[in-house]
This record gives C-alpha cells, structure tokens and sequence, in this order.
C-alpha cells in the first residue's frame, strides 16, 4: 500500500491534473490570509494565469458559469463556503511548502 500511495503521488507531482475544481479550493485556503473579496480574486486568478499558462487558464474559464466566477470577486467569494468542507485538505493547501499550485 506504501509504494502504491508513493507512486500515485509521484505520478500526481510530475503530471498534475489541473481542473476547475483547484481554483475554488485554492481561494479558501487562501481566504485564510486573505479576506478581501477583490485581492483574494486577483491573487488566484492572476497567479492561475501564470501558472497553468494563457491556453489552459481560457480552458479552465471557459463557459458562463466559469467565466462569470473569474470575472467577479463576489462569485468566488460565494463559492469558497462548499470547498471549505474539507478542513484537512483546505488546511494542506495553505500549509507552506504544501501549495495546491501557485500558492507561496
């Protein structure tokens, strides 16, 4: 079981899946630090952008729903209350060194 679990992590750190999903997550465990609806929105989306690079940051915004979140502060605001039900995960995010992506 140990080799299996450092294998899938190994794999996980060389060929991350990057989905929508990370960005919610990434701004409640930022949301620790900051409170700010609009920083914490500029701090995800511009780092996300820097990141994952231009073609899969239009994919990851693609859609009405995706796009009216990375626009607004207040929809990602509204959103970080469903993500942070996983404390332990949210808690592993903000941990330092234990970033989701682009987290310092």
């Amino acid at each position: 079981m140990l080799l299996f679990s450092l294998f899938i992590i190994s794999v996980s750190l060389i060929r991350p899946h990057h989905n929508w999903d990370m960005i919610p997550y990434a701004a409640a465990a930022k949301s620790i630090a900051i409170k700010d609806p609009s920083a914490l929105h500029s701090y995800i989306y511009t780092g996300l952008r820097e990141y994952v690079g231009e073609e899969k940051y239009k994919a990851l915004i693609h859609g009405t729903y995706r796009g009216s979140v990375s626009k607004d502060p207040e929809s990602l605001t509204q959103q970080i209350p469903f993500y942070k039900t996983r404390i332990l995960y949210i808690l592993l995010i903000a941990a330092p060194g234990c970033g989701l992506f682009f987290y310092p």
